[in-house]
């Protein structure tokens, strides 16, 4: 399902397919029914937590292991930054 603007909040938070759709974050697009729903009280914020939080985990569990394996890398280059600022923070070498 593509869409141009949000405008059945159901539809839209259930939105699958390639586009516009399944990058859509319902945070600050103009004229979104996710997030005029969220404000009438009509829809959980919690429920577009849940979505998220689901988007996530399919998109970490079908990577491919060229994705995966620079993602870890990320990761260690980050933690190493970190532990370097800490270190230097401490007087350490």
């Amino acid at each position: 399902m593509s869409m141009t603007n949000c405008t059945n909040h159901t539809e839209a938070i259930e939105a699958g397919g390639e586009g516009a759709a399944e990058r859509r974050q319902h945070e600050t697009e103009p004229g979104c029914a996710v997030r005029a729903a969220i404000d009438a009280g009509e829809l959980d914020p919690d429920r577009l937590t849940r979505w998220r939080k689901l988007k996530s985990e399919d998109a970490h569990n079908s990577e491919t292991i060229a994705e995966a394996r620079q993602r870890g890398r990320k990761f260690s280059k980050m933690v190493k930054s970190t532990m370097k600022a800490k270190r230097a923070r401490r007087g350490e070498r």
